[in-house]
């Protein structure tokens, strides 16, 4: 059952599950500044928590796949849950940085892995192709809505009942995610046909394919340390922390309208080109806000670099489809999550690490930006030509069947 109820009820549920995952942990810069002065550790050791936490995300694919096979897409999604709630719960009670490392970088991340990657999925498996991208794009908005909301709450939090508190208070924030994870149907569809169904590893004899490795990596190298830096890096030019944190805000919001935008165009244009086009405009982004140090050149900066939404998004999935087709595309995909947790892991910290040597926060912008640069040079020449995509077809009525069958 394609229409109805129950399918309202899961984009709800999954666009709620987006919001408590990605947009919280997209606005971990506003933990940064706290856990600077409180544990005095340093820029490179603080920014492994953010880093750490976008990199465990993306590790956790593959885990929540199986757990799927085993314990069904509902129970999967309350599982993590409860862990992101026990993980912010451990953090409010830490008495140095490298417990905040293993509870707000380790155990969250592994939640927040598990909610939005099931999420995703429960979303996907109910629709056929004609209507899953909007019902993709009006779940994963949740991302940038959580993002642009969370900040302002976080800073009431923090004035409030300090960092401690604000973690205890977001660990009951996120038990909501057991709620909506228990909207989604237990089971993962499987065809009978696709039982036995070789599979086809050619993409790994194709440069096509290593150059989104390079781009996977890069992208996430330039992306993950902006998110943890701006704020601070606002705050150095003397700008009010109040107005730092916003930053997150203004940058999530543009990427609800980009995401929306740029979806459509994909429509019209090559999805590498186009994804080469969204991969350089955040990088000019990053390079505006070195070189004029106002709080509008922030914003425009920000709102420049939320293009970066859909070089990680739909633009990004169009071009990987295009040119490995739907039988290799779960298994490419989870495999560039691994170049995706790479650059997540290394980008904050070596952005920290340039900020601490030079003392000059703008020599980070100009290598993490230049990352961006990179991912766009990356796949700025692959060929996505429609009429060179694989031929593969997904069996959508199969599919839905499957999924009738496991209610």
């Amino acid at each position: 059952m394609q229409s109805g109820l129950y399918s309202v009820a899961l984009v709800l549920a999954a666009f709620l599950l987006n919001a408590l995952s990605c947009g919280i942990s997209y606005t971990f810069g506003l933990y940064y500044i706290e856990f600077l002065e409180v544990f005095k550790e340093g820029s490179v050791v603080t920014s492994w928590i953010g880093s750490i936490n976008y990199a465990v995300q993306c590790g956790t694919g593959p885990m929540a796949s199986v757990l799927a096979n085993h314990i069904g897409i509902r129970w999967t999604t309350i599982l993590g849950g409860l862990v992101t709630a026990l993980g912010l719960f451990i953090t409010a009670f830490a008495n140095n940085i490298y417990v905040v490392i293993a509870s707000l970088g380790v155990i969250t991340g592994v939640g927040f892995g598990l909610v939005f990657t099931m999420g995703t999925v429960a979303v996907a498996v109910q629709f056929d192709a004609k209507y899953r991208p909007i019902a993709l794009i009006l779940s994963q908005s949740g991302i940038s809505i959580g993002a642009f909301l969370y900040p302002f709450l976080c800073e009431y939090l923090l004035d409030t009942y300090s960092w401690r508190g604000t973690m205890i208070i977001t660990s009951a924030l996120t038990l909501n995610m057991v709620a909506a994870g228990a909207v989604i149907r237990t089971e993962l569809p499987k065809s009978e046909k696709d039982v036995g169904r070789p599979s086809h590893h050619s993409m790994w004899l194709s440069w096509k394919y290593w150059l989104m490795h390079a781009h996977s990596f890069f992208i996430y190298f330039g992306t993950i340390a902006f998110s943890n830096h701006i704020s601070s890096y606002s705050e150095s030019l003397g700008h009010r922390y109040s107005l730092s944190v916003k930053l997150i805000s203004v940058h999530a919001i543009s990427g609800l309208f980009t995401r929306c935008l740029v979806s459509l165009l994909v429509k019209f244009m090559d999805p590498c080109w186009l994804l080469s086009i969204v991969t350089l405009i955040p990088a000019l982004g990053q390079f505006l806000i070195t070189i004029y140090g106002s709080y509008i050149s922030l914003c425009i900066g920000s709102v420049l670099h939320s293009f970066v939404f859909c070089a990680l998004g739909p633009v990004f999935l169009e071009a990987l489809m295009r040119f490995l087709g739907p039988k290799d595309f779960a298994l490419g995909y989870g495999c560039l999550e691994v170049s995706m947790a790479a650059g997540a892991l290394l980008g904050p910290p070596a952005a920290g690490f340039i900020y601490e040597e030079t003392g000059v926060y703008q020599h980070a912008f100009y290598f993490t930006g230049s990352s961006l640069a990179l991912a766009a040079m990356c796949v700025a020449f692959l060929n996505c030509d429609p009429s060179k995509a694989p031929k593969d077809v997904i069996v959508v009525d199969e599919v839905k069947a499957d999924v009738e069958e496991g209610v």
